[in-house]
């Protein structure tokens, strides 16, 4: 059983390492682009921003379609028989997540903080606005045991618990090693904490945005498929293992990187997968695809490509295979 786990363990870490090799890839491309699609690529972050708040409040069990939710933030109208505090939640959500995506990318030379103890206030304060008793202020209870069975700290050992995280993840990601488990570690640190009288959830999600806002790269919407593997991956990391939750946050940056790129690629260049190649040659792409190897944009569950990608796939086949002989 040991040689299985260890096994498994080796191969996600070998995993994240892919996705985040293709995160540095993507984001130094969409970094590249010229001038002229600072429209599209805007256009694409708002979009983004709208299934970003989808997916934390519906974490939260604030569930709107999505269609209401871009009524509300687009013009204000509450669309749909839901309770009003539903709106507000979602509405005040979203200024918090306009607050973390206004700040500027951090560059490795800087002395700026990546996070400071009033923002951890600001953003509770502003996620929770009208749905809690003291938005931004520190909880004056204790509280029972989180799902995993972990105990958070004392009400009155928070303040301090609060100024140690800031302490420990100001400085901003290690130079080396993962730096998308750095910001689950962060992630899951707040969450142990339980700084507020609720509403944690969707501030670890905002912290963990803003970071990695701060690192260049677009907020980890944790929806459809990735939001049912969000609970479990938050308990292993409360057992010690942030591999889980660090993969989850990697795709998601990946699946927003993706939807980034495909905003930036002309119309006509994006096709389904398997119209670009041959019958025979389709199940070795798609696991490419799957491995991080071969760039593609996911809609639903259509894989689509273009034929530069594929090119440029085979050429980097090509050459590992000649450093292999």
């Amino acid at each position: 059983m040991r040689d299985v786990a260890v096994k498994t363990a080796t191969t996600a870490a070998r995993r994240l390492a892919r996705i985040e090799e293709q995160i540095a890839r993507d984001a130094a491309e969409i970094a590249a682009r010229p001038l002229g699609d600072a429209g599209s690529l805007r256009r694409a972050l708002e979009a983004l921003g709208v299934d970003e708040v989808a997916a934390s409040t519906a974490l939260a069990g604030i569930r709107l379609e999505r269609s209401e939710i871009t009524a509300l933030l687009a013009r204000g109208v509450a669309l749909g028989g839901k309770q009003l505090t539903a709106y507000e939640a979602v509405a005040d959500y979203a200024d918090a997540a306009g607050v973390v995506a206004s700040h500027e990318p951090i560059g490795p030379r800087s002395r700026r903080p990546f996070v400071q103890v009033d923002e951890v206030v600001d953003l509770h304060h502003r996620a929770l606005r009208r749905t809690a008793p003291a938005p931004g202020a520190w909880r004056e209870r204790n509280v029972p045991a989180v799902e995993s069975g972990l105990v958070p700290p004392a009400h009155w050992l928070v303040p301090r618990e609060i100024a140690s995280f800031v302490d420990r993840y100001a400085a901003g990601p290690p130079a080396q090693g993962s730096r998308l488990t750095w910001v689950a570690a962060a992630h899951a640190r707040i969450l142990r904490i339980q700084p507020f009288d609720g509403g944690n959830g969707r501030l670890a999600r905002l912290l963990g945005n803003l970071l990695l806002r701060r690192m260049g790269l677009p907020p980890a919407a944790f929806s459809d498929r990735l939001a049912r593997r969000y609970s479990p991956s938050l308990a292993a990391a409360d057992a010690g293992d942030l591999t889980a939750l660090a993969l989850l946050t990697a795709e998601a940056v990946a699946a927003s990187l993706a939807r980034l790129r495909a905003a930036l690629a002309p119309s006509d260049g994006l096709r389904p997968l398997r119209e670009l190649v041959p019958p025979g040659d389709l199940a070795a792409l798609v696991k490419a695809a799957q491995r991080g190897r071969l760039r593609v944009v996911r809609r639903g569950a259509r894989v689509y490509c273009t034929a530069a990608w594929i090119a440029e796939y085979r050429a980097g086949s090509a050459s590992r295979a000649g450093e292999r002989r």
